[in-house]
């Protein structure tokens, strides 16, 4: 499931977000993924397209867990995810093979609990 991001001003395709992988049945689970045009970094865009993505996620999926992986030296990504509520859950090791290397990924998690808690403050 993906989703364009779009200025609201201008109505300007900026990026792309969505569930790469969902998991219903077994684990109510999704893994999120976004990317924005390096332009656009830096502006609260992200942070917008995230609190709308996992609203969609909790409420229309029925996610109990929303899963995020990034690579360690994406501080700002990192920082963004923890400021909304993830917690790293700890370094997968040479998970994915990017660009002909392989590359580790931290995971982050948010539950369903956690923002609930989160949303009452």
């Amino acid at each position: 499931m993906r989703w364009g991001i779009v200025l609201k001003e201008t109505s300007e395709l900026v990026g792309s977000c969505g569930y790469n992988n969902w998991i219903k049945e077994e684990g109510h689970r999704g893994e999120i993924g976004y990317d924005l045009g390096k332009e656009y970094w830096g502006q609260g865009i992200a942070a917008e397209v995230l609190e709308a993505m996992l609203d969609y996620g909790f409420t229309e999926m029925k996610l109990n867990r929303v899963e995020a992986l990034v690579e360690p030296e994406n501080i700002a990504s990192i920082k963004m995810l923890k400021r909304i509520g993830f917690q790293k859950e700890g370094l997968l090791r040479d998970y994915q093979f990017v660009k002909g290397k392989f590359i580790d990924l931290e995971m982050h998690s948010l539950l369903k609990r956690d923002r609930m808690i989160q949303d009452t403050k």
